[in-house]
């Protein structure tokens, strides 16, 4: 007899490190998370907007800048495309470019900007988050583990690459690693309703794995019995349930809880 629990999914609202990384690699290029570009970031973009055509390269990222601030997401692509023909070898326009698309709702193809960017600079952090993300929202959670690992091992970034990987693991089913992430949210957020319901989701996604792996291993065990007793008992199927109690207790008559 099946263990019936409902399937797990996370979920969400549109992902906050969309929200949280419109500040990025604006103005002075520091992140304001602590996922971000880092002091060394901004003095190499400030090194590269020097060489020529400088006063156009300017003028585009300073129009980018401001469309982004003022969530004119099109825009912004529209200036940082033109950027990126300019300077087809800056990471951080390159990561602009996708930040772009991301945030105006083109995830799909903000993926090959953002796959520039960190071949350009492999260090990027937020690259890495806002390729994770892109990948998930593109349906491709698979792809979107390693980048997202990355960052969350890499350290604090707000919660926001740790939500992500935790629905990420949870598309691919990997409830054992969703349910370590999604521990860690609910610590940091304990009245998160969405962080809750998604860790309890994790959860039967581990019971149910546990339960198949105790059915294959032993079909006719008393503790599989015990299981599916639970189950009919939540159903209100009290007969049936009575009996497999009954056909277990004969069996491990000294088990704590059977009687």
């Amino acid at each position: 007899m099946a263990l019936a629990l409902p399937a797990a999914r996370l979920t969400r609202p549109a992902h906050p490190a969309y929200k949280c990384l419109v500040r990025i690699a604006l103005g002075s290029l520091v992140i304001v998370i602590g996922c971000g570009l880092g002091p060394s970031s901004a003095a190499r973009a400030a090194t590269a907007t020097q060489s020529q055509p400088a006063q156009s390269a300017a003028a585009l990222q300073a129009d980018g800048e401001a469309a982004m601030e003022a969530s004119r997401f099109a825009d912004a692509e529209a200036a940082f495309t033109r950027l990126v023909a300019l300077r087809p070898g800056d990471a951080v326009a390159q990561l602009r470019l996708g930040m772009s698309r991301a945030m105006g709702g083109k995830a799909a193809e903000a993926i090959a900007p953002l796959r520039e960017s960190l071949r350009l600079r492999p260090d990027l952090l937020p690259a890495r988050l806002f390729l994770g993300i892109a990948y998930l929202e593109s349906g491709r959670p698979k792809e979107a583990l390693g980048p997202l690992r990355q960052v969350v091992a890499a350290g604090d970034d707000g919660g926001n690459a740790r939500q992500a990987l935790a629905e990420a693991l949870l598309a691919v089913e990997e409830y054992a690693e969703a349910s370590t992430h999604l521990g860690v949210l609910a610590g940091a957020q304990p009245h998160s309703p969405q962080v809750l319901a998604a860790l309890g989701r994790s959860y039967e996604g581990v019971a149910r794995e546990a339960f198949a792996a105790l059915q294959a291993q032993e079909p006719d065990s008393p503790y599989v019995w015990l299981l599916v007793a639970d189950v009919l008992a939540v159903q209100e199927k009290y007969p049936q349930a009575f009996d497999l109690l009954r056909k277990a207790q004969a069996v491990l008559p000294t088990l704590p809880g059977v009687h």
